[in-house]
C-alpha cells in the first residue's frame, strides 16, 4: 500500500564510466529515473525519517536488480512538489544521489517486466542528448537535466 504524497527517485551514476541508470517504463515507453511510492511498510519499518531510503532500496531492488551493497546512497539532494493533472492533490518528489565505483557498471536486471521494460546505463556527458531523442516521462526530464549538469561540474 503506498503512502500518498512521496515519492522517491535516484539519480544512480557509475563513477569510474560516468553513467547513470535509466528505465524505461512498460506502461507508456517512456524513460525515468528509477524510482517509485514511499509504501506504508517503508514507515512501519523504519519511521517517517528513513522510510524514503527504505523505499529507494526497495525500487532499486525491483527496476533495476542492484542490492545495496552495489551503491552507496547519498543525501537528498532535490525535493520538488509536483501537482498532478489526474489527481486533486500534489505529492513530494525526493530525488536522492546514489553513486557506484565498481570497476565495471553492474548489470541491470529489471525484477517485473510488466511495469519495467528494460534499463541502461546512459552516458553522463551525453544525456541531453539522449533525452532529446528519447520519450521521457515528463517530469523527470527537468531533474534528469538538472543532474546531468551538476554532476558534470563534480565529476
Amino acid at each position: 500500500m503506498r503512502v500518498i504524497g512521496s515519492t522517491v527517485q535516484a539519480f544512480l551514476v557509475h563513477l569510474p564510466t560516468r553513467q547513470v541508470a535509466m528505465v524505461q517504463r512498460a506502461d507508456t515507453g517512456r524513460w525515468a529515473l528509477p524510482g517509485g511510492g514511499v509504501e506504508d511498510m517503508d514507515v512501519i519499518a523504519c519511521g517517517e525519517g528513513s522510510a524514503q531510503i527504505l523505499a529507494l532500496q526497495r525500487e532499486i531492488l525491483e527496476e533495476l536488480g542492484l542490492t545495496s551493497e552495489v551503491y552507496e546512497l547519498q543525501h537528498r539532494a532535490k525535493s520538488d512538489y509536483i501537482f498532478s493533472q489526474n489527481a486533486e492533490m500534489g505529492h513530494n518528489v525526493t530525488v536522492i544521489l546514489a553513486f557506484c565505483d565498481s570497476p565495471t557498471p553492474p548489470i541491470l536486471k529489471p525484477q517485473n517486466p510488466a511495469e519495467i521494460f528494460t534499463a541502461e546505463w546512459w552516458p553522463l556527458a551525453e544525456l541531453s542528448a539522449l533525452t532529446s531523442t528519447r520519450p521521457m516521462v515528463s517530469t523527470h526530464l527537468a531533474r534528469v537535466q538538472h543532474f546531468a549538469r551538476v554532476m558534470k561540474s563534480v565529476c
